[in-house]
């Protein structure tokens, strides 16, 4: 347990017999335990006890995360669309038109087949120590 830097906090038998067969271990630098305790017997062997002190973190933070159904979109209306798009019907011929042409027209069908969404998510807390 030392190479692991661990600490066995169950320091008495669990079993009638005098075995351990309930333990409780922590990383050594953990503070949050307070020294187990036996609970009475409930079968051959005791039922272990412990308090954890628990520090109350700060509240949990919320933030908007913004997305796009992607999934929900209806394939066939939208290759309809790209097909009877200026992309496909119309296509510039000047190379700087064109590159505008592919930067507006795949955003604008994106926008009206899975338009963009916000939610509130809740920022998951850290672990404790």
């Amino acid at each position: 347990m030392a190479s692991f830097d661990t600490k066995q906090h169950v320091n008495f038998p669990t079993h009638i017999h005098g075995h351990w067969l309930d333990i409780l271990i922590t990383r050594s630098s953990c503070k949050n335990i307070q020294t187990p305790t036996v609970a009475d017997d409930l079968s051959d062997h005791n039922t272990v006890i412990a308090d954890l002190k628990v520090p109350i973190g700060p509240g949990v933070s919320k933030h908007n995360v913004f997305y796009r159904a992607i999934h929900s979109i209806n394939i066939v209306s939208f290759m309809t669309d790209i097909i009877t798009s200026d992309l496909v019907t119309h296509p510039k011929e000047h190379v700087s038109d064109l590159y505008k042409q592919y930067r507006q027209i795949p955003k604008t069908l994106l926008d009206k087949h899975a338009p963009i969404k916000s939610k509130s998510v809740s920022q998951k807390p850290p672990a404790l120590g």
